[in-house]
C-alpha cells in the first residue's frame, strides 16, 4: 500500500490458527489462537456454558451465579446494582441493592420498586433489610414483617379460606421457634364459618401441657 507520501508501506501479517465450531463466539487461547468461547447462540438465544439456550440469556453450570458488581460504596443508601424489568424502553419495575447504613460496604438491603399509573416514577413496595426485617410500605422495618400505610381505612392484611361450614382461616402464633408444640398449637387467632355465611372470630391459647383450647 501507498501512504499520502506515495511510500511503500508495509505490512507484516501473521497467520491466525485454530478454529471456531458453528455458533461460537471466537476466544483467543493465546497471542495467535483462536477456539471456542463458552458463549453460544442459537435462534437468537444466547447461552453461557450451554450449547441449547432456551431464552435470550441462558446460563447453566454447576452452582451457577449472575453477580453485579460495584466499586466500594459505604454511604447510607446508596444503589449498589440494579436489576430493572423494562416495558416498551419504560422501566415497569425493579429490584435494587443498596448499602442499608453508612460507614461499610457489606450492610446490603433489597429493595423491590413497581411504577404505576404511566408516572415512569419507581415507587418502593417492599423492602428486606440488612437484618432480615421485611417492610411493607416502610423503608424502616422494626420487625421480622412490618406493614405500614398511611391510607386510612386500608386493610394491612388478608386472610381467606375456601369457605363451608366449619372450615376456618387464621394465624398461628407459637414461641418456640416452630407453629406447633407437642399436643397442639400455642396461639390460635382464627374466623370460622359456622355454615349459614356467619363468621365468628376465636382466640385460642394452649393450657398447661395441653392443645388450645
Amino acid at each position: 500500500g501507498l501512504n499520502s507520501s506515495n511510500q511503500v508501506i508495509k505490512y507484516s501479517l501473521t497467520p491466525y490458527l485454530g478454529s471456531v465450531s458453528p455458533g461460537y463466539v471466537p476466544y483467543a487461547t493465546s497471542a495467535n489462537t483462536f477456539g471456542n468461547s463458552v458463549i453460544y447462540e442459537s435462534g437468537g438465544y444466547i447461552g453461557l456454558g450451554t450449547t441449547s439456550p432456551s431464552a435470550l440469556l441462558h446460563v447453566y453450570g454447576t452452582s451457577s451465579e449472575i453477580r453485579a458488581s460495584s466499586p466500594n460504596i459505604s454511604t447510607a443508601n446508596t444503589l449498589i446494582s440494579k436489576l430493572s424489568f423494562d416495558n416498551n424502553g419504560t422501566i415497569s419495575a425493579s429490584i435494587k441493592s443498596i448499602n442499608d447504613i453508612g460507614g461499610a460496604n457489606n450492610n446490603g438491603a433489597l429493595l423491590f420498586t413497581t411504577t404505576q399509573d404511566y408516572n415512569n416514577i419507581e415507587i418502593e413496595r417492599m423492602r428486606i433489610s440488612r437484618t432480615g426485617n421485611i417492610g411493607i410500605g416502610t423503608s424502616t422495618p422494626l420487625t421480622l414483617c412490618h406493614i405500614y400505610t398511611a391510607t386510612s381505612n386500608q386493610a394491612f392484611l388478608s386472610i381467606y379460606g375456601n369457605g363451608g361450614g366449619g372450615n376456618t382461616s387464621g394465624i398461628n402464633m407459637s414461641p418456640w421457634g416452630a407453629h406447633s408444640r407437642p399436643g397442639g398449637t400455642a396461639t390460635i387467632i382464627e374466623a370460622l364459618d359456622d355454615g349459614n355465611y356467619s363468621a365468628h372470630l376465636l382466640f385460642l391459647t394452649a393450657s398447661p401441657g395441653g392443645p388450645g383450647s
